[in-house]
């Protein structure tokens, strides 16, 4: 990616990689709010969508401004189903069910960013940086 760039910057490497995270901070200040005044389906999809669209953009991204964008967008859509997911499991399921099923809940935000760039370390290093975007 940095060669592709032309990026010497180590801050500008850095930021490309964090700036997701900044979007998963942002992303439940703004989302929570919003499924309660538009349900949490709405919010939920459109975040979902959002977030496809922009990770297909982190992919084509012409420069690196545009892919710090793109992945702080991504970021603020892939929070929504960390933001809205324990109201969606409180109204799925009766009080004495809803400890269980908020655990098995949590297991993909726990082992999702562990898994995740490792499986995309390996993709990155074998199909390209382009390609382990989506």
């Amino acid at each position: 990616m940095n060669q592709e760039f032309h990026n010497e910057s180590q801050v500008l490497n850095t930021l490309v990689v964090s700036i997701f995270i900044l979007g998963f901070a942002f992303g439940p200040l703004v989302l929570s709010p919003l499924s309660e005044i538009y349900g949490r389906g709405v919010v939920l999809n459109c975040c979902n969508v959002g977030l496809v669209v922009w990770q297909i953009g982190c992919a084509l991204a012409p420069n690196i401004g545009s892919l710090i964008t793109m992945r702080f967008l991504a970021g603020l859509g892939g929070s929504g189903c960390l933001s809205i997911g324990g109201g969606v499991i409180a109204d799925l399921f009766p009080v004495q069910q809803r400890g269980a099923a908020n655990s098995m809940f949590t297991l993909g935000p726990l082992f999702g960013p562990v898994v995740g760039p490792i499986v995309g370390g390996f993709i990155a290093q074998r199909a390209g940086w382009r390609v382990s975007c989506l």
